[in-house]
C-alpha cells in the first residue's frame, strides 16, 4: 500500500511525504514499487500523474499523485475528496456547473484567499504517440489560476516548467488528442450524476445518459447548429441575391455614363460633318432653285406656243358654231307657231270631253240616289207589314208608363255614377300627390341620414386625431399621425438592440419641404399615401418593422417600402422636364434624406412632372406636340387639374386649391385647423339632426293622409261597382214600343205609291245615262287624235330646242375659253419676264456659295433639306455644349464603370459559389445524419453485448431495449433462480410501468429487488459503455453508496475485473474498503483524514 502526507507547509510538489514519515513510508513504498513502478515504460500517455491545488475549496495546499491503474480515494463526507474531482474538471477546462460545486469559478477560491491555483500533470511519453513531444517533453503540465473576482487564465508548461502556451485552444487540442472528455459522465461521474443515474428507472433519462456518454448527443447538437447555420447562411445569401438587381442597376447607370462620354467624340465628328453637309445643302438648294427657274422658263415658252395654236383653232370652231345656231333658231320658230295652232284645237276638244263626262257623272249620281230610295222603301214596307200583325192600341199606353219610370231610374243611376267617378278621380289625384310627396320626403330623409352618419364618423375621427395631436404637441412628427412618435421610439429601441441592419426611414413626408408652399397641396396629391410610409433596406428589416407596427394601435397601417439604401441621390438631369418658363415638381422639393429622395424619384417620377399655374396655360402648351417640353410626362395646375400631353392628350379635373395637410405644417396650425373644422362639423351636425326630426314629423303626417285617402278610394271603387251592376240590370229590362195599327196601314199605302214613282224615275235616268256614255266616248276619241298630233310636233320642237341650247352652250364655252386663253397668254408673257430676272439672281447667288464652299471639299450630295440639316446641326451643337458642361472626366468615369462592373461580377460569382457550397454542405449534412443513425445502431449493439456479458457475473441475464423514435432505453434483467418455474423476468421500468403489472403477478417486481441489485445492474450498463467509449482516465464519485455490502463487493470486483490496461481509474467513496492481496497489486488506496469540525480543515492525506 502506498501513502502520501500533505500539509499547507509543503513547498515542493516533488516531495509528496513529510520529512517526519519519510523513513517509515519509504519501506512501504518500496514494497509496492515492484508492482506499479511509475516509469515511462509502464505508464500510458494521457493519464494524470498528479494534481496540485492551492487555496482551492477547503484546501490550502494539496498535492495528490495518481498511479496508472486503479486509484481509490476513501474519506468521510466533508474530508475534501470531491475537491480532487472538481480540480481535475475545472483544471482541464470544465465549467464549475459540471461539478455541482458552485455556480461560478470564484466560489471555488478558498474563503479569505485572492487566488486559487490548479496544476495537473498529464503523461506524454515519447514511447507512445505523444502530443508535441518536442515542445512539452514526457509530461504536459496544465496550470489554471482562478481570481476571487471570477477571472483567471491557463498556462501549458513543459516537463521542465517552461511555458509553451497560454491559450485555452491549445488545451482543447491536448484533450482532443487523448480523448479526455471532462464533461462526459463516462469519463467523470460526479456525486449528483451518480445519484440520479444509479437510482434512475426512467427510460428517457437512461436514453439521454446513453446519448451523452457516447457523445451522440454532441453529434445531434452539432448537426442542429450546422443546420441553423445553413439556414442563416441561406437567408443571408438570399438577401444578398435580392440586392443584385440594385447593383446591376448601378452598373447600368455607370455604363450609360461611360457610353455617353464615348459618344461625345463621335458627336463632335458628326457636328463637323453636319457643318459641311449644311454648306453643300445650301448649294444644292441654290442649284435646284436655278434648275427649277430654268424649267419654269422653258415650260412657259412651251405653254405660250401651245396657247397661240389653241386660240386660232377656237376662232374657226366659233364661226362654224354660229352658223349652225342660226339654222336651229329658224326651225324652232316655225315649229313653235304650228304647236300653238294645234294646241287651241286640242283645248276645244278637251273641253267637250270634260262637259260630257260631267253630264254622265250627274246622271250616275242621280241614278244611285233613286236606287237607294227604292231599296229603303222596300225595307220599310216589310217592317211595317210585320209589325201590323204583332201590336194593338192597348199595349201602346202601358208601354209609355213603364218606359217613363224606367228612364227615370236609369237617369238617376247614371247621375250617381258620374258624381262618384268625379269624386274618385279627385281623390285619386290627391292620393298620387301624397304618395309622390312621401317618396320625395323619404329620399330626402335618407340623404340627410347618410350625411348625419358621415358627419358623425368625421367628428369621431377629428376628436381622436385632436387628442393624439394635443398629447404629442411638442413633436412635429405628430402631423403624420398621433401614433408616429411612439412608432419612431420603438424603432429607435429596436435599432439600439441591433434588430435592424439599417435603421428604417420614415415617415417620408417628414423629410420633404417645399421651395414654394403654394404647390404643397399638389406635392401631397402626387405623394399620396406614401407621405406617411416607412422605408427599410431589406426584407428582414421589413419583418421586424411589421412586428413592431402590429404591437401598436395604428388604425390604418402605413405602407412599408423595401429598397436598397444608397449613399447618393439619383442623377435625373437627363430625364428632368426641359422648360424655361415652368418648373418641375422635382425642382420644387427640398429633401434632406438620400433614401427618401431616391424613393420619390423611383416611384413617383417627379422629375417628369411639370407645374403650370393655370388651366389656360396648360391647355395651350400641352395640346400641341411641338410646344410640349422635353421629358414631360404629366402636368399639374394649382387647381390640381392633371394633364397628359399630346399625342395622348387627356385632362382630369382636380378638387380645387386647398392648403397643404402635411408638408411644412406645424402642430399648432394643424390643431387650430382641426378644431375649427370640428366646430363647423358639430354645427352642421346639429342642423342635420334638426332637419332629420322635422323630416320624420312631416313623413308621419303624410303617411296618415295617404292611409285616409286610400280608404276613401276603396269606398268609391265599391260604390262604382254597385252602380255599374244596377245600371246593367236596368238596361236589360228595356221594352220596345208597340205600333199604331191604323196609322200603320196608311203608311203602307203611301210607301207603295212612292215606290211606284221612284221606279219610273229610275228607268228614265238609265236611258239618259246610256246616251251620255255614247257622247263621252266620241269626244274622247277626237281629243286623243289631236293630242297625238300635238305631241309629235312638241317632240320635234323639243329636239330642235335642245340643239339650239347645246349650240348656245358650246358658243359660250368656246367664247369663255377663247377669252381665258388670251388672258393666260398675257400672264405667261408677264411670268416669262419675272422668271428671266429670277434666273439671273439665282445664278449670281450660286456662284457666291460655290466660292465660299471651296474649303468644305469634297462635295456632299444628300437628299436632306437645308432646314432639316440646320435643325440637326443646331440641336446637336446645343446638346453637345450642355453635355460637355455636365459630363466629368472620361478617365474617371471609365474607371468607375470598370470597378462597378467587376464588383457586380465578383459579387454574383461569390453568391453562386456560396450557394453551391451551402448546397454541398446540406447534402453532406444529410449524408452524415444517415451515417449517424447507422453509427448509433452499431454502438447500441456493442453496448447490448457488453451488458449481457457483465450481468452474467452475478448470474443474471439481461438485455437493453432501444427505441430511437420515442427516445427511450429500458433495462431488462432476468434472475436465474431455480425456485421459480422456468425463467422469470423482471424489467426495470418507471414507477408508472411497474404499477401496470398488477398486484397478482408471480414475477418478481422492481420493488422486490434491493437497491444494491438495481445499482449493480446500472453499473453493468456503465461498464458496458466503458468498453465502447475509450478514454485514458475514468473518475467515479460515490458510486457505491446505494449498494449493500454484498452488492458493493461484487460491483467492485466487477469494476476491477473490467479495468482495461492502459486506462487510469479513480474511484471516490465515503465507505471503507477491503481488498485482497491479489487485488492490491493494481490498486492504490488513498485515505483522506477525517474532517475537523469547528476548526480549519486539514489537507493531509494518508496512504495505506
Amino acid at each position: 500500500m502506498r501513502g502520501n502526507d500533505h500539509g499547507p507547509e509543503d513547498d515542493h510538489q516533488d516531495e509528496p511525504r513529510s520529512k517526519k514519515r519519510r523513513s517509515a513510508d519509504t519501506s512501504s513504498m518500496s514494497t509496492n514499487n515492484s508492482v506499479t513502478q511509475d516509469t515511462c515504460e509502464t505508464r500510458t500517455n494521457g493519464i494524470i500523474e498528479y494534481v496540485l491545488v492551492k487555496n482551492f475549496m477547503c484546501h490550502d495546499r494539496l498535492n495528490f499523485p495518481f498511479y496508472p491503474d486503479i486509484n481509490f480515494i476513501q474519506g468521510r463526507n466533508g474530508s475534501g475528496k470531491s475537491a480532487v474531482l472538481t480540480a481535475v474538471v475545472v483544471g482541464l477546462g470544465g465549467a464549475s456547473r459540471l461539478t455541482n460545486r458552485g455556480s461560478s469559478l470564484k466560489e471555488l477560491v478558498k474563503y479569505g484567499k485572492q487566488i486559487a491555483t490548479i496544476e495537473i500533470s498529464i503523461k506524454n511519453c515519447c514511447k507512445e504517440p505523444a502530443f508535441r513531444h518536442k515542445d512539452f517533453g514526457d509530461s504536459i503540465i496544465v496550470e489554471r489560476k482562478i481570481d476571487a473576482s471570477g477571472g483567471g487564465g491557463y498556462r501549458l508548461l513543459a516537463k521542465n516548467r517552461t511555458v509553451v502556451s497560454t491559450k485555452k485552444e491549445d488545451l482543447g487540442r491536448v484533450l482532443g488528442f487523448y480523448n479526455m472528455q471532462v464533461d462526459n459522465p463516462i469519463t467523470v461521474l460526479n456525486q449528483d450524476m451518480s445519484k440520479s443515474f444509479l437510482n434512475s428507472t426512467d427510460p428517457r433519462n437512461l436514453y439521454k445518459f446513453f446519448l451523452k456518454a457516447t457523445q451522440l448527443q454532441q453529434m445531434i447538437e452539432d448537426y442542429m447548429n450546422l443546420d441553423r447555420a445553413l439556414q442563416s447562411s441561406s437567408s443571408i445569401i438570399q438577401s444578398r441575391r435580392e440586392s443584385l438587381p440594385y447593383l446591376k442597376k448601378e452598373v447600368e447607370e455607370k455604363r450609360l455614363q461611360y457610353e455617353f462620354c464615348v459618344t461625345l467624340r463621335e458627336k463632335r465628328k458628326k457636328l463637323s460633318e453636319l457643318r459641311r453637309e449644311l454648306v453643300w445643302a445650301v448649294i444644292i438648294q441654290k442649284e435646284k432653285k436655278e434648275a427649277e427657274v430654268k424649267g419654269k422658263l422653258e415650260a412657259q415658252a412651251n405653254i405660250k406656243d401651245k396657247g397661240e395654236v389653241k386660240i386660232e383653232k377656237l376662232k374657226q370652231k366659233l364661226e362654224k358654231l354660229e352658223e349652225s345656231h342660226r339654222t336651229y333658231n329658224e326651225q324652232f320658230t316655225k315649229l313653235s307657231q304650228e304647236t300653238k295652232a294645234k294646241s287651241k284645237e286640242v283645248q276645244v276638244a278637251n273641253d267637250a270631253v270634260i262637259k260630257t263626262k260631267n253630264e254622265m257623272k250627274d246622271i250616275q249620281r242621280q241614278l244611285r240616289t233613286i236606287q237607294r230610295s227604292v231599296k229603303e222603301i222596300n225595307n220599310e214596307l216589310a217592317l211595317m207589314k210585320d209589325a201590323e200583325e204583332r201590336t194593338n192600341n192597348n199595349a201602346q199606353s202601358q208601354w209609355s208608363v213603364r218606359r217613363a219610370k224606367w228612364m227615370a231610374e236609369v237617369e238617376e243611376v247614371k247621375a250617381s255614377q258620374e258624381q262618384t267617378k268625379q269624386d274618385a278621380s279627385t281623390e285619386q289625384t290627391h292620393y298620387n300627390n301624397l304618395t309622390n310627396t312621401l317618396e320625395i320626403r323619404r329620399n330626402e330623409h335618407s340623404q340627410v341620414d347618410f350625411e348625419e352618419k358621415a358627419l358623425r364618423r368625421k367628428i369621431r375621427a377629428l376628436e381622436e386625431e385632436l387628442r393624439g395631436l394635443k398629447g404629442q404637441q411638442g413633436n412635429q412628427f405628430t402631423v403624420f399621425g398621433h401614433w408616429v412618435p411612439r412608432l419612431l421610439k420603438e424603432i429607435d429601441i429596436a435599432h439600439s438592440k441591433g434588430a435592424f441592419s439599417k435603421k428604417p426611414v420614415g415617415p417620408l413626408g417628414a423629410f420633404v419641404k417645399m421651395r414654394d408652399s403654394e404647390w404643397g397641396h399638389v406635392a401631397e396629391a402626387v405623394l399620396g399615401g406614401r407621405i406617411s410610409a416607412f422605408c427599410v433596406d431589406n426584407d428582414s428589416d421589413e419583418k421586424v418593422l411589421q412586428k413592431i407596427m402590429n404591437g401598436i394601435n395604428l388604425g390604418r397601417q402605413p405602407q412599408v417600402i423595401v429598397t436598397k439604401f444608397r449613399e447618393k441621390v439619383h442623377d435625373v438631369s437627363r430625364f428632368e422636364v426641359q422648360s424655361d418658363q415652368y418648373p418641375s415638381l422635382w425642382s420644387m422639393l427640398i429633401i434632406n434624406s438620400t433614401v427618401v429622395a431616391n424613393i420619390i424619384i423611383d416611384m413617383m417620377k417627379v422629375e417628369s412632372i411639370l407645374l403650370i399655374p393655370t388651366a389656360e396655360e396648360a391647355g395651350q402648351i400641352l395640346k400641341d406636340r411641338t410646344k410640349v417640353p422635353a421629358n414631360c410626362k404629366v402636368a399639374y395646375t394649382l387647381n390640381r387639374d392633371m394633364y397628359y400631353p399630346d399625342p395622348n392628350y387627356r385632362l382630369y379635373s382636380g378638387r380645387g386649391k386647398q392648403p397643404a395637410r402635411f408638408l411644412q405644417v406645424s402642430i399648432e396650425q394643424l390643431v387650430r385647423k382641426m378644431e375649427s373644422e370640428l366646430v363647423n362639423s358639430r354645427t352642421e351636425m346639429n342642423m342635420v339632426k334638426q332637419n332629420l326630426m322635422e323630416s320624420v314629423k312631416e313623413m308621419r303626417k303624410i303617411e296618415d293622409e295617404v292611409k285616409a285617402s286610400n280608404r276613401k278610394l276603396k269606398a268609391y271603387m265599391r260604390t262604382l261597382d254597385q252602380l255599374r251592376f244596377k245600371l246593367a240590370e236596368l238596361q236589360n229590362q228595356e221594352e220596345h214600343p208597340p205600333l199604331d195599327m191604323l196609322q200603320c196601314e196608311e203608311d203602307i199605302k203611301q210607301q207603295e205609291a212612292r215606290l211606284a214613282r221612284e221606279q219610273e224615275t229610275q228607268a228614265t235616268y238609265e236611258d239618259q245615262l246610256a246616251a251620255a256614255q255614247k257622247r263621252f266616248a266620241e269626244a274622247s276619241d277626237e281629243c286623243e287624235k289631236l293630242r297625238k298630233v300635238v305631241e309629235n310636233i312638241f317632240q320635234e320642237t323639243k329636239s330642235i330646242n335642245e340643239k339650239v341650247n347645246q349650240s348656245e352652250s358650246q358658243k359660250k364655252s368656246l367664247t369663255s375659253s377663247f377669252n381665258s386663253l388670251k388672258k393666260d397668254l398675257q400672264e405667261i408673257l408677264k411670268n416669262e419676264l419675272e422668271l428671266e430676272k429670277m434666273l439671273k439672281d439665282a445664278s449670281e447667288d450660286l456662284s457666291k456659295e460655290l466660292e465660299a464652299a471651296e474649303k468644305f471639299q469634297p462635295r456632299i450630295d444628300k437628299n436632306r433639306s437645308v432646314n432639316e440639316v440646320k435643325q440637326l446641326y443646331d440641336g446637336l451643337e446645343t446638346r453637345l455644349n450642355k453635355e460637355q458642361a455636365q459630363s466629368g472626366d472620361p478617365v474617371i468615369i471609365a474607371e468607375r464603370y470598370k470597378e462597378t462592373r467587376m464588383r457586380h461580377e465578383r459579387f454574383s460569382a461569390e453568391i453562386d459559389l456560396h450557394s453551391k457550397l451551402i448546397k454541398d454542405i446540406r447534402n453532406s449534412l444529410d449524408a452524415r445524419q444517415e451515417q449517424y443513425k447507422h453509427f448509433r445502431k452499431m454502438i447500441s449493439v456493442y453496448v447490448k453485448a457488453n451488458f449481457t456479458v457483465h450481468l452474467s457475473n452475478r448470474k443474471l441475464k439481461g438485455s437493453l431495449q432501444f427505441d430511437f423514435e420515442k427516445e427511450t432505453l429500458v433495462l431488462n434483467v432476468t434472475q436465474m433462480n431455480n425456485n421459480y418455474k422456468g425463467s422469470t423476468k423482471d424489467t426495470i421500468r418507471s414507477e408508472k410501468q411497474t404499477k401496470k403489472l398488477g398486484a397478482s403477478s408471480n414475477t418478481p417486481r422492481l420493488t422486490m429487488m434491493s437497491g444494491g441489485e438495481r445499482s449493480f445492474s446500472t453499473v453493468s450498463f456503465l461498464i458496458s459503455l466503458w468498453n465502447v467509449i475509450k478514454s485514458p482516465v475514468r473518475i467515479l464519485d460515490e458510486f457505491d453508496v446505494f449498494m449493500d455490502v454484498v452488492a458493493r463487493r461484487r460491483a467492485m470486483n466487477m469494476m476491477i475485473q473490467a479495468a482495461m490496461p492502459g486506462t487510469q481509474y479513480i474511484y471516490l467513496s465515503p465507505l471503507d474498503t477491503n481488498f485482497g492481496e491479489q487485488q492490491l497489486k493494481k490498486i492504490t488506496v488513498f485515505r483522506m483524514p477525517d474532517p475537523q469540525r469547528n476548526e480549519k480543515s486539514s489537507s493531509q492525506s494518508n496512504s495505506q
